[in-house]
């Protein structure tokens, strides 16, 4: 004879706790690494990236800065003579001029400062 089973329902299934989860590695020794020569190794890396990171950052601001400069130059030099500006006829040379200029001085900053891209983690 069979048994008659038992029909679980939603309910009964749902009142089930979760099973726990997997525990958690830990270590009570402490990290012979953190006494090691090695360590100063990675503190001195952490802050030369620091420094790299300072650096861009201080580039990125210094060439943000000749941008606007030289958008509100351009406002400037093309607004009317009435306004007190220049107004040029050549919007696309002037253009040009301040794109080579802005390249040209990313290259003399990158070669001056020996900058080198970040590193991939």
């Amino acid at each position: 004879m069979s048994s008659p089973r038992r029909s679980t329902s939603r309910d009964d299934r749902s009142s089930a706790p979760p099973p726990p989860p997997p525990p958690i590695p830990t270590s009570t020794s402490p990290t012979p690494a953190a006494s090691s020569p090695s360590s100063h190794v990675r503190s001195s890396s952490s802050s030369s990236l620091t420094r790299q990171r300072m650096i861009t950052t201080l580039c990125f601001l210094a060439y943000y800065t000749c941008s606007i400069s030289l958008v509100l130059f351009n406002r400037w030099l093309f607004s009317s003579e009435a306004n007190g500006g220049l107004a040029l006829p050549f919007p696309i040379m002037v253009t040009a001029a301040h794109l080579a200029t802005n390249a040209v001085l990313a290259i003399v900053v990158i070669a001056l400062l020996k900058l080198e891209p970040p590193l991939q983690a």
